[in-house]
């Protein structure tokens, strides 16, 4: 990734196209391992990625209080909104000073997985739905799974 953080997304995606079982990838020192059915996808880890600072907030997105916080931070932040299990991710690169409004952000629900998990001390098993759709995330003692329908709306390369 552009600001050398962790995407699950990406992750996935190449999953799919590739045909690989395990991938490697920016921001993650972990080889994660990745179960493709069909355009189903599940990503396994035993660590949560790192290479992205994710703060998770129990609330409602106030967008413009959020976009002018997250403009303070310093190194890749992702601020995750969850309001029951709607979650609304806000990311921030700053050595390329982009700051997105994510459709899905699969660190992301990683993230708030392991919050829940630690906060609570019980299993998590939850369907988060984000702008683009809906992402399981599961975790317990033995590390978190990820699963997303991957869809690829068009075929092609950027130049």
């Amino acid at each position: 990734m552009a600001g050398g953080e962790f995407c699950g997304n990406a992750s996935m995606c190449a999953a799919v196209l590739t045909g690989l079982k395990k991938v490697k990838c920016s921001g993650n020192d972990e080889i994660l391992n990745v179960d493709v059915n069909g355009d189903v996808c599940t990503l396994s880890c035993i660590i949560l990625p790192t290479g992205l600072n994710h703060k998770v907030f129990l609330e409602k997105v106030d967008k413009n209080t959020a976009e002018e916080e997250i403009k303070k931070e310093t190194k890749p932040t992702g601020y995750m909104y969850l309001d029951g299990n709607v979650l609304t991710p806000l990311v921030f690169i700053p050595e390329i000073k982009t700051m997105f409004w994510e459709n899905a952000c699969a660190s992301g629900c990683l993230a708030v997985g392991d919050y829940l998990y630690r906060s609570t001390g019980e299993d998590i098993d939850m369907d988060l739905t984000l702008p683009g759709g809906t992402m399981n995330i599961k975790v317990n003692d033995e590390g978190f799974k990820l699963t997303e329908k991957v869809v690829f709306e068009k075929d092609g390369f950027v130049e």
